[in-house]
C-alpha cells in the first residue's frame, strides 16, 4: 500500500470500527429486530468490525493480515450472501406455496451449513498460498462478489417497501461496488504488468470506502431506520423514567418527618358550605320542626 493511501485507510478504519461496534451493540440489545435483511447486516457487521480493526494494526498490508481478512470475509461475508439468497427463496416459498415454518427453518439451516462447509474448504486451500499479490487479488475479488450479492439480495428482500427505502438500503454497497470493480481490475492488471500507470485517486477512495463500511452500515441500518430509532427513543424515555422513580424511592423517612413539622396551611382552614349543602341543611331543619309539631 502506498503512503498516500495510509491516511484515508486509517481514518476509514477508525470510523468503520466504531460504527460496526455500535451496530453490533444495537442489534445485540434489540434482538427482536434481527430478522431477514437485518439479521444479514448483523452478521456482516462482525466482518466489518474485524476488517476495520485489522487495518488499524501496524503492518496491515502483510500477507498474513490479508489472509485473515479473507478468512473473515469467507465466514462472515460470503456465507450471509448465500444465506440471504436462501432467505429470499424461503420468503417467496412461504408466501406463494405456504410452506410450514418448521420445514422452512430446516431448509434454511441445511443451506447455511452447506455454504459454511464450502467456505471452510476454500479457506483451507487458499491458506497455503504464499504469493501476496495473488492473495490480495483474491481478497478483492471475494469482496467484490460479496458486495454484488449484498446489494442485490438486500434490494430483493425489501422489495415490498418503497423505492427510496430500497435505494437507502443498497446505495452504499452500490457505490463501493462501482469503486471496487475498477480497483480490482487495476490490481489484476498490476499483477500482469507491474510497471503500468497507477490510479492514486481511485486507490484513496477505495481504501476509505472499504475500511469504513461498518460506519456507513450503522447509519443506514440504525440511524436512518425509523423503527429502530423509535425503539431507541422509547428506551431512552424508559430509562429516564426508571431514574426518576429510583430518585423518588430514595426519599428517606427522615425527610418525610421533617416535612410533617411544616403542616399544610390549607389543611385546617374552615370550609365554606356550598349552596346545595345550605339548602340541604335548611330542608332538614324544616323537617325536624314539622315532626316536633306533630309530636306536640
Amino acid at each position: 500500500m502506498s503512503s498516500v493511501e495510509k491516511i484515508p485507510t486509517f481514518i476509514g478504519a477508525g470510523l468503520g470500527t466504531i460504527g460496526a461496534l455500535m451496530l453490533i451493540i444495537t442489534f445485540t440489545y434489540f434482538k427482536e429486530y434481527r430478522y431477514l435483511y437485518r439479521k444479514l447486516v448483523f452478521i456482516l457487521s462482525f466482518y466489518d468490525f474485524f476488517q476495520s480493526a485489522l487495518f488499524l494494526l501496524p503492518g496491515h498490508s502483510n500477507k498474513y493480515i490479508c489472509r485473515a481478512q479473507y478468512f473473515l470475509l469467507a465466514i462472515f461475508g460470503s456465507t450471509p450472501s448465500f444465506w440471504s439468497a436462501a432467505i429470499a427463496l424461503i420468503s417467496y416459498l412461504k408466501i406463494v406455496k405456504e410452506f410450514p415454518d418448521r420445514k422452512l427453518n430446516q431448509i434454511q439451516k441445511w443451506l447455511h451449513l452447506l455454504m459454511l462447509i464450502t467456505v471452510i474448504v476454500l479457506v483451507s486451500v487458499f491458506s497455503y498460498t504464499h504469493d501476496y499479490s495473488t492473495s490480495d487479488t483474491y481478497c478483492r475479488l471475494k469482496k467484490l462478489i460479496n458486495l454484488i450479492s449484498k446489494g442485490y439480495f438486500l434490494s430483493k428482500i425489501i422489495q415490498p417497501k418503497q423505492v427510496w427505502v430500497q435505494l437507502r438500503m443498497s446505495l452504499i454497497p452500490l457505490i463501493e461496488m462501482v469503486v471496487m470493480a475498477p480497483a480490482t481490475i487495476r490490481r489484476i492488471r498490476d499483477m500482469i504488468n507491474p510497471n503500468g500507470s497507477q490510479l492514486v485517486t481511485l486507490d484513496i477512495i477505495h481504501s476509505l470506502l472499504v475500511t469504513s463500511q461498518g460506519f456507513w452500515d450503522f447509519w443506514i441500518f440504525v440511524v436512518f431506520d425509523p423503527e429502530i430509532r423509535k425503539k431507541i427513543r422509547n428506551f431512552s424515555s424508559y430509562r429516564s423514567y426508571q431514574k426518576n422513580f429510583h430518585d423518588l424511592e430514595s426519599f428517606s423517612p427522615k425527610s418525610e418527618n421533617d416535612l410533617l413539622l411544616f403542616p399544610n396551611p390549607f389543611e385546617n382552614e374552615p370550609k365554606e358550605e356550598s349552596d346545595e349543602e345550605k339548602e340541604y341543611d335548611k330542608s332538614e331543619e324544616e323537617e325536624k320542626e314539622k315532626q316536633n309539631r306533630i309530636f306536640l
